[in-house]
């Protein structure tokens, strides 16, 4: 080949060993031999972009013989081909939607130098885009293998070039996958790496761009919407949206065949089940209309209005009556919206119900969790899951962050994963929206975009919204196979010993991270759409009281700080006490700036805009909407805050958040506590819902909800200044009155030490204002406390965006049929089988006829159940799932539950039915005493007991002797009854302070939580805080040594690994900012123990949906929280039912070994009506 030079000359540093022809003559030095130089680099840049933008005349059609470019024989021939890098999806058609992964990604940059207003250029994006395209020609490209034949090389000439620059350089296959039956690889197509680079590597055509991960949300009332003011719509975004528009423009796309009549449906569904196309691999995808994706369960609300499937550049469904070859089957099933068609569309929706609900045709979805849903809402039943692109991505990289994220966008225009063919996606608002208009008709600053509908059957948008919509499928099939390619090439998967010798021994050995994806991730993600279907019932009548009581708790806590403030200032009767500035201006008012003092602080007194909710009016005047309020320090005005802030915003002003308000009142309660008996009036200043008891609202034994407050008369007590009357109290109390003397300040602090108090104690000069400050603080700190029960659970479960009142086929489930009946065929609730929520008519009831439960006992059978469907996702770091709408993970503790959010969560009593919970027992702290083979650990757990107590036992001699002394004892069983109190102390109380600390340590060392952090946890020093850690360690050496072993791995690497070998990427290890290598070596500690507890959560869940036993009986998952899970089925078989949840939990990966691990896996079971009842 001639090696390109300009001059005679090389570049500097530049060795031109080899090189590859372009257009025109002009060369481009081999990518894998070079080195080159920016000045060298501009000099080319006219020829390169000449080479590369722009566009060679068409070529008639007589090329060809009037036919698409010549076939190989395998590619007519291979059932599943898998896709390549550089595979292509039919000839280059000019002006139509021919994107390359650089050009995209150059684009979208300089779209956002735009927007930020940074200098950018054409120019400089061009050359930015060829410099990529270079970088890219340095992946050595694939070829399709499927059934021991070579596919050849991509029969299309690449973009921009003449054919006689293409010279293909197909190689005798590598490695071969046979076909056979089996899912792994029966009819799937092997991906091998060609040795040659190519030139067309840098070029190859590819298809239409599409947008995001999951359909896009839309609003469900007509009209424009309005995609925020931070999209500032510029000359920068139009100019990039006209070649957008031009590279897809709104004409029929020629690679999709469009069905949206019967006739066609019925051939492409024959088309989709015909024998040619068993065995491949189907990509599908669905747009959806009526549903806010950020809100609303696809389980409740969605409608959809088309879907796109692709199996293959080679399979033409258009059975050649196009020029090109129709590789994307789009299918209308909205038909413009039009009521006469409705049945003509629901005839086409069915007519493809075989292909979905068929397990020998294995479908590949990206975020399957969502469209499963909406297809079965739609009433076609889906089978045959093969796999979802999002979590193969989250395994094969567990860390994308930034812009590297998962989204099939991100994921389809990453030229390392995808190479440089890659089907990037567009979203749609860089294909579809548009500036919205001002009044005198020119173009605002905010983005508008239509809603789906109206983008499927306008005029100027249909054609696009068709190639936009059916690239979603192209992408998916292509992201699939460069993903299983990824993750079979990782065959160095780093099991734990016991676990991969359990799965040998059952002959189900784990080769590579496709084993794990197809062992684990595959059914698990489909295991969780299932238990997603199913939901969870709730009783709504019992959050709706939780409401009430939550709201009347709220408010009085509210007042309690508001009448304490104003006592202060004044300006605060009208203050939003939601408000973090208006809060930290009375708290830290005159503190200065905490990074620069050259900047502003907090002033002395400012002033605020608030909301007139009072009706103020001046002068009589109609009053504002809003009025100032001035406000200034507590201490009074033109008096700087004594506090000195520990937390600052990145800005510098002291920060007052949950975190800080709390270190300022201390413990909750303990003031008001403190205050009550001081005044001898209980819950005398308080206004917070669980000072009183910070266990809240419930009575165990009686189940009866004690007042919030802990006495109804608490807040009718408070004087205007907050004082609860301090002047009558001081006078009948002496206790009070000599609280309320004035103190020194050594006086106050060592108070506010023996009593445990917050920061704020010894600031008010007495003990009395001290207690009234504190809880005054922690009054507000209950406010926001409230405001997330009611935010995150108590609000969110009763409404209808995540819930609605469908009937569960209890019978048909037992069966192995479908059982949940979705919101379209409600009119079959009470057919077959008993049914949830039906009411004395046979028909589901409005939600008005609820039954208005009350809190004297476990809740009655609802006279009509709603069942709530929450979304369950891995997508986290080290594998933990997550949940959303809402976000169950993050329920408030057993302890705090103070409105009992989780007594709602009810089984379906009326079929009789009752919920197993099952929680692991310590199960993370088991897991690091596993890994790190720790002695003293497992021997503590083999024993039993308190493992706490008997961490402190080995930190401290002073506890080795009392217990040695008989002075105190370790554990008491009871005695012989069983009910005896032990005859002296037990180690938790009489040592609970050490028993505290160990417990902190436990946990905290277990994820790499320094003595650093320890000590401003504990609020000792430094020194004080590295004793105690080294105290811990001490008796657990192999810990030690397990850490600096997976820290090591971590910076050497790159990842840590779990126990099923699952990875987390940890490149910032090795970095040279301290700040951000610390947080990556913390990781490392804590991957391995969390990830591994994630497995082992997930093997469990596996084991118990495949449970025979538990099938026959009627039981089914319903959620996973953390490490607990939660069943539902019939009352008269929860013993039995319980049993084998344990026996599946303690045993969670094969079965065929009762302790897998080194330690045993303890399983706490209960059954009960309700979630609160069982735990």
């Amino acid at each position: 080949m001639q090696a390109a030079r300009r001059g005679g000359t090389s570049p500097p540093g530049l060795s031109l060993q080899s090189a590859t022809p372009l257009a025109g003559g002009v060369s481009l030095p081999s990518p894998l031999a070079m080195a080159p130089r920016a000045r060298w680099f501009r000099t080319l840049l006219p020829e390169f972009r000449r080479a590369y933008h722009e566009r060679a005349p068409a070529r008639p059609a007589a090329s060809y013989g009037g036919q698409d470019p010549p076939r190989t024989a395998s590619s007519l021939s291979s059932p599943a081909p898998a896709r390549t890098r550089h595979a292509t999806d039919g000839p280059p058609l000019p002006g139509h939607h021919l994107y390359d992964a650089a050009w995209v990604n150059a684009r979208r940059e300089e779209q956002e130098r735009t927007r930020a207003g940074a200098p950018g250029s054409s120019e400089r994006m061009e050359e930015k885009a060829a410099r990529a395209r270079l970088a890219q020609a340095a992946y050595q490209p694939l070829t399709i293998l499927s059934h021991g034949r070579a596919a050849g090389p991509s029969r299309y000439p690449p973009r921009g070039l003449p054919a006689p620059a293409f010279i293909p350089t197909p190689l005798a296959p590598a490695a071969v996958i046979p076909s056979g039956p089996g899912r792994d690889n029966g009819g799937h197509a092997a991906v091998t790496r060609d040795s040659a680079a190519r030139a067309h590597a840098m070029t190859t055509p590819v298809g239409t761009t599409a947008e995001l991960a999951t359909p896009p949300a839309e609003p469900e009332a007509a009209g424009p919407k309005v995609l925020g003011m931070s999209e500032v719509a510029g000359a920068g975004f139009l100019a990039a949206q006209r070649e957008f528009h031009e590279r897809c423009p709104n004409t029929p796309p020629p690679h999709v065949l469009v069905v949206n009549t019967l006739a066609g449906a019925q051939a492409a569904a024959a088309r989709l089940l015909s024998p040619e196309l068993r065995g491949r691999v189907f990509a599908c995808d669905t747009e959806v209309s009526a549903i806010d994706v950020t809100s609303q369960s696809p389980c409740c609300h969605g409608d959809l209005i088309c879907f796109s499937i692709h199996c293959g550049p080679d399979v033409d469904f258009g059975g050649g009556a196009s020029p090109s070859v129709q590789s994307t089957l789009w299918v209308d099933t909205y038909l413009d919206g039009d009521a006469s068609r409705k049945e003509e569309a629901a005839e086409i929706l069915s007519l493809f119900a075989p292909f979905f609900s068929s397990p020998d045709h294995p479908k590949v979805w990206h975020n399957f969790s969502f469209d499963r849903h909406i297809v079965e809402r739609a009433g076609v039943k889906h089978a045959g899951f093969e796999a979802d692109t999002m979590h193969m991505a989250r395994l094969w990289d567990s860390s994308r962050s930034g812009k590297l994220t998962y989204s099939l966008e991100s994921l389809s225009s990453d030229v390392a994963l995808m190479g440089s063919s890659a089907v990037p996606k567009i979203g749609m608002k860089d294909l579809f929206a548009r500036p919205n208009k001002r009044a005198d008709g020119t173009n605002g600053k905010l983005l508008v975009m239509d809603v789906v509908e109206e983008l499927q059957r306008g005029e100027d948008t249909r054609w696009r919204w068709v190639a936009y919509s059916a690239t979603d499928a192209r992408a998916t099939w292509d992201l699939y196979a460069a993903l299983r390619e990824r993750l079979e090439a990782m065959t160095d998967v780093a099991l734990d010993p016991g676990v991969a010798a359990e799965y040998a021994a059952a002959g189900r050995p784990i080769a590579s991270m496709w084993d794990v994806y197809l062992r684990f991730w595959r059914p698990f993600g489909e295991l969780l759409t299932e238990m997603e279907a199913l939901g969870v019932g709730v009783d709504r009548a019992h959050l709706a009281a939780a409401e009430r009581r939550a709201v009347a708790d709220q408010e009085r806590a509210r007042a309690a700080f508001r009448d304490w403030a104003v006592a202060r200032v004044p300006g605060a009767a009208h203050m939003n006490v939601g408000s973090g500035a208006q809060v930290a201006q009375l708290l830290f008012a005159g503190v200065p700036n905490g990074r620069d003092p050259a900047k502003a602080g907090v002033p002395l007194s400012r002033e605020f805009k608030v909301p007139n909710t009072l009706g103020v009016a001046e002068g009589g005047k109609k009053a504002k909407k809003n009025i100032a309020v001035t406000l200034h320090g507590l201490w009074g005005e033109g008096v700087a805050s004594p506090l000195v802030p520990t937390v600052h915003t990145p800005s510098g002003a002291p920060a007052c958040n949950t975190a800080v308000l709390k270190a300022l009142a201390g413990p909750p309660g303990r003031a008001a506590k403190a205050l009550a008996a001081l005044e001898h009036r209980p819950g005398a200043g308080l206004g917070l819902g669980d000072s009183l008891d910070p266990v809240g609202a419930w009575d165990d034994a009686s189940g009866v909800e004690a007042g919030a407050m802990g006495d109804s008369e608490s807040t009718a007590d408070l004087d205007a200044d907050g004082g609860a009357g301090a002047a009558a109290d001081a006078s009948a109390n002496p206790a009070g009155a000599v609280a309320a003397e004035p103190l020194d300040a050594a006086d106050l602090e060592a108070k506010r030490a023996a009593g445990g108090h917050g920061a704020l104690f010894p600031l008010f000069g007495s003990e009395l204002e001290g207690l009234r400050a504190c809880a005054a603080v922690d009054a507000l700190v209950d406010v926001g406390a409230i405001d997330t029960l009611l935010s995150n659970f108590i609000v969110p479960l009763q409404q209808d965006a995540i819930a609605k009142p469908a009937a569960v086929d209890w019978a048909a489930r037992r069966r192995g049929e479908a059982g949940v009946l979705g919101a379209r065929n409600l009119s079959l609730a009470g057919r077959e089988g008993p049914t949830m929520g039906q009411g004395s008519g046979g028909g589901l009831q409005a939600p008005a006829a609820l039954h208005d439960s009350t809190v004297d006992g476990p809740p009655p059978a609802p006279a009509a159940a709603y069942r709530v469907h929450c979304s369950l996702n891995i997508n986290t770091e080290t594998g933990r799932l997550s949940a959303r709408r809402p976000n169950l993970q993050n329920q408030p503790a057993l302890e705090k539950d103070r409105y009992g959010v989780r007594r709602a969560f009810t089984a379906d009593l009326a079929a009789g039915h009752t919920l197993v919970v099952a929680d692991y027992g310590q199960l993370e702290l088991r897991i690091l005493a596993h890994m790190a083979n720790c002695r003293s650990m497992i021997e503590a757990f083999e024993a039993g007991g308190d493992f706490h107590s008997r961490t402190a036992l080995g930190m401290y001699d002073h506890i080795k002797a009392a217990v040695a002394s008989g002075e105190c004892l370790l554990e008491w069983d009871g005695g012989p009854d069983g009910a005896s109190p032990p005859p002296v102390p037990l180690l938790k109380d009489l040592f609970s302070s050490e028993r505290r600390r160990a417990k902190v340590l436990n946990f905290s060392i277990a994820y790499g939580k320094t003595a650093h952090g320890l000590s401003k946890d504990w609020g000792v020093s430094l020194e004080e805080a590295r004793e105690t850690v080294e105290r811990w360690y001490a008796d657990r050496p192999e810990v030690r040594a397990w850490q600096k072993a997976q820290q090591a791995a971590a910076q050497g690497a790159g990842y840590v690994c779990t126990l099923l070998g699952r990875r987390r990427q940890l490149p910032e290890a090795a970095s040279r900012n301290g700040a951000v290598r610390a947080h990556a070596l913390r990781a490392a500690i804590n991957t391995p123990i969390q990830g591994s507890a994630a497995d082992v959560a997930t093997a469990a869940m596996l084991r118990i949906a495949a449970d025979p036993e538990l099938r026959r009986l009627g039981w089914a998952l319903l959620l996973q929280v953390h490490d607990e899970v939660i069943l539902e089925g019939p009352r008269e078989s929860a013993e039995e039912a319980r049993r084998r949840v344990v026996a599946c939990m303690r045993s969670p990966f094969v079965g065929k070994v009762e302790r897998p691990l080194l330690v045993d896996l303890a399983v706490d079971a209960k059954y009960a009506d309700t979630w609160y009842d069982a735990k």
